[in-house]
Protein backbone atom coordinates (compact mmCIF):
# COMPACT_ATOMS: atom_id res chain seq x y z
CA UNK A 1 0.00 0.00 0.00
CA UNK A 2 1.44 3.39 -1.29
CA UNK A 3 0.19 7.43 -0.21
CA UNK A 4 0.34 9.68 -3.37
CA UNK A 5 3.58 10.92 -3.86
CA UNK A 6 3.35 13.44 -7.25
CA UNK A 7 7.18 13.82 -7.47
CA UNK A 8 7.33 10.05 -7.38
CA UNK A 9 4.73 9.23 -9.96
CA UNK A 10 6.07 12.39 -12.14
CA UNK A 11 9.75 10.13 -12.33
CA UNK A 12 7.97 6.95 -13.09
CA UNK A 13 5.92 9.05 -15.98
CA UNK A 14 8.88 10.65 -17.40
CA UNK A 15 10.62 6.76 -17.77
CA UNK A 16 7.40 5.19 -18.84
CA UNK A 17 6.66 7.27 -21.11
CA UNK A 18 9.76 8.54 -22.57
CA UNK A 19 9.75 8.07 -26.38
CA UNK A 20 6.11 9.47 -26.05
CA UNK A 21 5.51 13.01 -25.41
CA UNK A 22 1.56 12.71 -25.85
CA UNK A 23 1.60 9.95 -23.24
CA UNK A 24 3.51 11.68 -21.01
CA UNK A 25 1.31 14.70 -21.37
CA UNK A 26 -1.62 13.01 -20.38
CA UNK A 27 -0.84 11.10 -17.33
CA UNK A 28 1.31 14.39 -16.12
CA UNK A 29 -2.07 16.24 -16.13
CA UNK A 30 -3.88 13.45 -14.67
CA UNK A 31 -1.23 13.07 -12.08
CA UNK A 32 -1.54 16.96 -11.16
CA UNK A 33 -5.07 15.85 -10.66
CA UNK A 34 -4.65 13.11 -8.41
CA UNK A 35 -2.50 15.68 -6.34
CA UNK A 36 -5.67 17.92 -6.42
CA UNK A 37 -7.80 15.60 -5.03
CA UNK A 38 -5.37 13.93 -2.83
CA UNK A 39 -5.16 17.56 -1.03
CA UNK A 40 -8.83 17.72 -0.89
CA UNK A 41 -9.36 14.97 0.61
CA UNK A 42 -6.95 15.19 3.08
CA UNK A 43 -8.55 18.51 3.74
CA UNK A 44 -11.64 16.78 5.06
CA UNK A 45 -9.44 14.39 7.17
CA UNK A 46 -9.25 11.68 4.82
CA UNK A 47 -6.02 10.09 4.00
CA UNK A 48 -5.83 8.17 0.37
CA UNK A 49 -3.69 4.95 0.03
CA UNK A 50 -3.35 3.38 -3.33
CA UNK A 51 -3.15 -0.54 -3.16
CA UNK A 52 -3.67 -3.35 -5.17
CA UNK A 53 -7.31 -3.60 -4.58
CA UNK A 54 -9.12 -3.57 -7.51
CA UNK A 55 -11.32 -0.20 -8.07
CA UNK A 56 -12.09 1.74 -5.38
CA UNK A 57 -13.27 1.89 -1.24
CA UNK A 58 -14.25 4.18 0.79
CA UNK A 59 -14.11 3.82 4.88
CA UNK A 60 -15.93 6.28 6.17
CA UNK A 61 -15.10 5.29 10.16
CA UNK A 62 -11.80 5.23 9.82
CA UNK A 63 -11.78 8.12 7.30
CA UNK A 64 -9.81 6.32 4.47
CA UNK A 65 -9.64 5.92 0.60
CA UNK A 66 -8.05 3.22 -1.09
CA UNK A 67 -7.81 3.14 -4.96
CA UNK A 68 -6.17 0.53 -7.04
CA UNK A 69 -2.69 1.20 -7.85
CA UNK A 70 -2.82 -1.28 -10.86
CA UNK A 71 -4.48 1.19 -13.15
CA UNK A 72 -3.40 4.45 -15.11
CA UNK A 73 -2.88 7.01 -13.19
CA UNK A 74 -6.22 8.46 -15.19
CA UNK A 75 -8.09 5.58 -14.18
CA UNK A 76 -6.90 6.45 -10.76
CA UNK A 77 -8.03 9.82 -10.78
CA UNK A 78 -11.88 8.71 -12.20
CA UNK A 79 -11.48 6.03 -9.20
CA UNK A 80 -10.61 8.93 -6.31
CA UNK A 81 -13.00 11.25 -7.85
CA UNK A 82 -16.08 8.62 -7.38
CA UNK A 83 -15.26 7.75 -3.91
CA UNK A 84 -14.77 11.77 -3.21
CA UNK A 85 -18.76 11.30 -4.55
CA UNK A 86 -19.59 9.18 -1.98
CA UNK A 87 -17.63 11.25 0.56
CA UNK A 88 -20.48 14.32 -0.53
CA UNK A 89 -23.28 12.48 -0.73
CA UNK A 90 -23.21 12.11 3.29
CA UNK A 91 -23.19 10.05 5.77
CA UNK A 92 -25.97 7.67 8.01
CA UNK A 93 -25.63 9.46 11.53
CA UNK A 94 -25.79 12.94 9.84
CA UNK A 95 -29.24 11.47 8.21
CA UNK A 96 -28.41 13.06 4.47
CA UNK A 97 -30.04 12.00 1.95
CA UNK A 98 -27.80 9.33 1.00
CA UNK A 99 -26.24 9.44 3.66
CA UNK A 100 -23.69 5.44 2.88
CA UNK A 101 -27.59 5.44 1.43
CA UNK A 102 -28.77 2.18 1.36
CA UNK A 103 -30.63 0.28 4.01
CA UNK A 104 -27.48 -0.84 6.20
CA UNK A 105 -28.14 -4.57 7.76
CA UNK A 106 -26.94 -7.74 8.67
CA UNK A 107 -30.59 -9.22 7.53
CA UNK A 108 -29.38 -11.69 4.42
CA UNK A 109 -33.36 -11.75 3.63
CA UNK A 110 -32.55 -7.35 3.06
CA UNK A 111 -29.45 -7.85 1.25
CA UNK A 112 -31.52 -9.60 -1.27
CA UNK A 113 -34.06 -7.67 -1.79
CA UNK A 114 -34.40 -5.53 -4.77
CA UNK A 115 -35.29 -2.24 -2.93
CA UNK A 116 -31.71 -2.63 -1.39
CA UNK A 117 -30.18 -3.06 -4.50
CA UNK A 118 -31.92 -0.38 -6.25
CA UNK A 119 -30.94 1.79 -3.19
CA UNK A 120 -27.46 1.18 -3.47
CA UNK A 121 -27.32 1.54 -7.58
CA UNK A 122 -29.05 4.76 -6.83
CA UNK A 123 -25.97 5.93 -4.87
CA UNK A 124 -23.61 4.62 -6.95
CA UNK A 125 -25.63 6.75 -9.82
CA UNK A 126 -25.08 9.94 -7.56
CA UNK A 127 -21.60 9.08 -6.52
CA UNK A 128 -20.44 9.25 -10.25
CA UNK A 129 -22.26 12.13 -10.71
CA UNK A 130 -20.85 14.09 -7.87
CA UNK A 131 -17.04 13.30 -8.55
CA UNK A 132 -17.04 14.32 -11.88
CA UNK A 133 -19.00 17.93 -10.46
CA UNK A 134 -16.25 17.64 -7.74
CA UNK A 135 -13.43 17.65 -10.31
CA UNK A 136 -15.07 20.38 -12.55
CA UNK A 137 -15.02 22.99 -9.63
CA UNK A 138 -11.64 21.82 -8.82
CA UNK A 139 -10.55 22.40 -12.25
CA UNK A 140 -8.97 18.93 -12.35
CA UNK A 141 -11.99 17.66 -14.94
CA UNK A 142 -13.21 19.26 -18.46
CA UNK A 143 -15.41 18.37 -21.56
CA UNK A 144 -12.14 17.06 -22.94
CA UNK A 145 -11.96 13.96 -20.06
CA UNK A 146 -15.48 13.21 -20.35
CA UNK A 147 -15.62 11.01 -22.48
CA UNK A 148 -13.01 9.05 -20.75
CA UNK A 149 -14.50 9.44 -17.59
CA UNK A 150 -18.01 8.40 -19.36
CA UNK A 151 -16.60 5.16 -20.51
CA UNK A 152 -15.20 3.89 -16.52
CA UNK A 153 -18.39 5.04 -15.07
CA UNK A 154 -20.47 2.92 -17.96
CA UNK A 155 -17.93 0.25 -17.07
CA UNK A 156 -18.71 0.22 -13.04
CA UNK A 157 -22.03 0.73 -13.34
CA UNK A 158 -23.03 -1.85 -15.51
CA UNK A 159 -21.66 -4.49 -12.89
CA UNK A 160 -23.86 -2.87 -10.30
CA UNK A 161 -26.72 -3.02 -12.79
CA UNK A 162 -26.14 -6.69 -13.51
CA UNK A 163 -26.07 -7.21 -9.79
CA UNK A 164 -28.98 -5.35 -9.02
CA UNK A 165 -30.87 -7.28 -11.62
CA UNK A 166 -29.44 -10.56 -10.43
CA UNK A 167 -28.09 -11.48 -13.89
CA UNK A 168 -26.26 -14.95 -14.34
CA UNK A 169 -23.48 -15.16 -12.24
CA UNK A 170 -23.94 -11.88 -10.23
CA UNK A 171 -27.62 -13.51 -8.29
CA UNK A 172 -25.30 -15.29 -5.57
CA UNK A 173 -24.08 -12.35 -3.86
CA UNK A 174 -25.75 -9.83 -1.31
CA UNK A 175 -23.32 -7.08 -2.35
CA UNK A 176 -22.03 -5.47 -5.62
CA UNK A 177 -18.85 -7.60 -4.93
CA UNK A 178 -19.86 -10.58 -2.10
CA UNK A 179 -17.39 -9.24 0.19
CA UNK A 180 -19.15 -6.55 2.17
CA UNK A 181 -18.32 -6.79 5.80
CA UNK A 182 -17.66 -3.66 7.21
CA UNK A 183 -21.36 -1.88 7.90
CA UNK A 184 -19.54 2.40 6.97
CA UNK A 185 -17.76 0.36 3.49
CA UNK A 186 -18.44 1.73 -0.24
CA UNK A 187 -17.18 -0.48 -2.69
CA UNK A 188 -16.97 0.67 -6.06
Amino acid sequence: MATFDQDVWLSRSNKKHAKNAKKRAQEHAAIKGLAVIVAWCTSKNFTVNFSKSSGGIIYTETKEIFVCSRVSPMQQLYLLLHECGHLLIGFKERHQRFGMGYTVSNSSALKRSYHHRLDILEEEFEAWHRGWKLGERLGVMSSENKVQFDRTRIRLLRSYLLWASKAPGYEKYDEPTGEREHKNEIVS
